[in-house]
């Protein structure tokens, strides 16, 4: 099972040092090895001959009914053998045998697959449990199915077992059927079942609604353009602007497109938490006889563009671009945290592709396994190319061009990540942590996550997670630090010493904090308390009368207009509410 290492920055002694090399002979495009393991408690095992029901087209059914008539109802999982009849494939030439495992009587065209993006994706409406893969290429399930699991290899005539374990009920007496569907030619014969029966929990598990939205193809970022200086934009039909998630597909830098967006289920849950979806195509690495062309530097002067396009045309597809979050997954992963990296960098950008009166600057960055360090390493070679330089991976690193004023990092990666070491994101965070602060880096590792695997990462646990870290750092983007030489207008936020103040009229060198009764107003922080969330009392703020504050662990009430007058004087201003319970 898929465990998260942790929700929170691993500690600096938990943080790998960067090896001597060590990575520099493994494949970039390698096949993980690494199989997540299902635990499932024992059950008695039960013939299914009576049960099983084959309905042709690939397709059979399970009655559990049949096979366990008196306690179905109960039963939250299976062990199901079968036994591989037909070999599976994809165009001909990439065996795969995947079998997919679904709750309900379903036929085979609930269990469709959307070929429309670089890669398959399934797009059934039988809802999917598992996905077993086997053969030559059964990694790719875990990439084409959200609940994909690499099984490794199985010939023709050989038995496997795909084991699944949930907390919900998979049956009611209405429908209490297993379907089990071979996808791609893959033909399966079911020897045996074995029903789990574990504890239920209560209610769904957490979804969301997806919203519509619409689709804006093939959107030139240039006036001549390339066949790399192309975007697509997905925002939510609603009335109003939305801030961006800005998307680069990985492939190892030399392959895919702007149609790759291994987390499908994120890109919609986000488009519901209401965000615009913005993925986007870039100058690839090619391999031509014994060289490899680097894509670098154009690669990244090609994202800038787009995000200098996104902020002069934004009226026109309702995007707020005051915050565009740089999102990707592998060689993506790396170009969206170098975009955090370089803002304002004169060396990563060309401004002669267009929009040079707007700013590439990125607000957030977020990295699903992408590569940090590629200097003498072979993911230096596969960006920069063989002619690259130990300058060019150097400015092409984001581990080398972190700084202290760059955006907040959100990091995740699998331990036994046999693509791109872990230790790519353990360094980045460490130096993170380091010289951008704890309250600026999220980061989310899991033991046993293979690379690539939208069944690893593409899951609620991290979805919600990415949806929190943007959130805030939205709220980050809305109140920048205080600039001693900029002036301010009334309403205007920024952030000074940790804290958060607010201009209450023209200001210009006065500095925030310096005086209670100066213009800024310092903002308290927010505490829950059995009113809902509260701000602390500060002595800056000016309160008008009604307010409710907390200070000292007790709720108190402004009973007219005051300002640097401390709750608890029985004469002063602050009626007194009690605890903060």
């Amino acid at each position: 099972m898929k465990t998260p290492h942790s929700n929170s920055r691993p500690t600096t002694s938990s943080a790998a040092p960067l090896p001597p090399r060590a990575a520099n002979s493994v494949g970039l495009l390698a096949v993980p090895a690494v199989i997540l393991a299902l635990l499932v408690p024992g059950a008695p095992a039960v013939a299914a001959s009576d049960g099983v029901t084959d309905r042709a087209d690939g397709v059979h059914w399970i009655d559990a009914a049949a096979t366990a008539p008196d306690d179905y109802q109960l039963i939250t999982g299976f062990e199901v053998s079968y036994e591989l009849v037909a070999a599976g494939s994809i165009g001909g030439s990439f065996p795969l045998n995947a079998v997919t495992f679904s709750s309900g009587a379903h036929e085979a065209g609930d269990f469709a697959m959307d070929y429309s993006g670089a890669f398959p994706q399934y797009a059934g409406t039988a809802p999917e449990l598992l996905t077993h893969a086997t053969g030559e290429n059964a990694y790719l399930g875990e990439i084409f199915f959200a609940k994909g699991r690499n099984a490794g290899a199985l010939a023709v005539g050989e038995v496997t077992t795909a084991t699944y374990e949930g907390d919900k009920a998979l049956f009611s007496e209405a429908d209490s059927v297993l379907s089990v569907f071979g996808h791609f030619g893959t033909g399966v014969e079911i020897i045996d079942v074995e029903w789990v029966y574990g504890e239920i929990t209560p209610g769904e598990d957490p979804t969301w609604e997806p919203v519509p939205s619409t689709d804006f193809r093939d959107i030139a970022t240039v006036d001549d353009p390339n066949p790399f200086n192309y975007i697509d934009i997905t925002v939510p039909d609603a009335e109003g602007t939305y801030p961006v998630v800005f998307w680069i597909h990985g492939g190892g830098w030399q392959y895919f497109d702007k149609s790759a967006v291994i987390i499908a289920d994120t890109k919609e849950y986000l488009l519901s938490r209401g965000y615009a979806f913005v993925s986007a195509d870039y100058t690839l690495s090619r391999t031509e006889g014994d060289t490899i062309v680097g894509g670098y530097p154009q690669m990244i002067e090609d994202l800038k563009a787009a995000v200098r396009f996104l902020r002069a045309h934004g009226d026109e597809y309702r995007l707020d671009t005051s915050f565009i979050g740089a999102m990707g997954e592998s060689a993506g992963g790396h170009l969206a945290m170098l975009l955090g990296t370089t803002n304002g960098s004169a060396a990563h950008e060309d401004l002669s592709m267009g929009n040079a009166d707007f700013s590439s600057d990125v607000e957030a960055m977020v990295s699903y396994f992408g590569p940090s360090d590629l200097v003498d390493n072979i993911m230096g070679l596969a960006v920069t190319g063989t002619a690259g330089t130990t300058e060019m991976q150097t400015l092409g690193s984001p581990y080398h061009q972190l700084t202290a004023d760059d955006v907040p990092l959100f990091l995740t990666h699998g331990e036994n990540d046999a693509t791109v070491p872990v230790w790519h994101s353990k360094v980045m965070d460490e130096k993170a942590v380091a010289v951008l602060g704890d309250e600026n880096v999220t980061s989310v590792y899991f033991e046993n996550a293979p690379h690539g695997s939208r069944a690893a990462f593409d899951i609620p646990l991290l979805m919600t997670a990415v949806g929190d870290f943007l959130d805030d750092a939205r709220e980050k983007a809305a109140r920048p630090p205080y600039e001693p030489s900029a002036t301010y207008g009334e309403g205007d936020l920024v952030t000074y010493e940790g804290k958060v103040f607010q201009a209450q009229w023209w200001v210009s060198g006065q500095t925030p904090g310096a005086s209670p009764y100066g213009a800024w107003a310092e903002i308290g922080e927010a505490i829950e308390t059995s009113d809902g969330t509260v701000l602390a009392w500060t002595n800056s703020w000016i309160y008008t009368g009604g307010e409710i504050v907390v200070h000292d662990d007790r709720r108190w009430k402004a009973k007219w207009w005051t300002r640097n007058q401390e709750p608890g004087d029985p004469r002063g201003p602050w009626e007194d509410l009690g605890g903060i319970g």
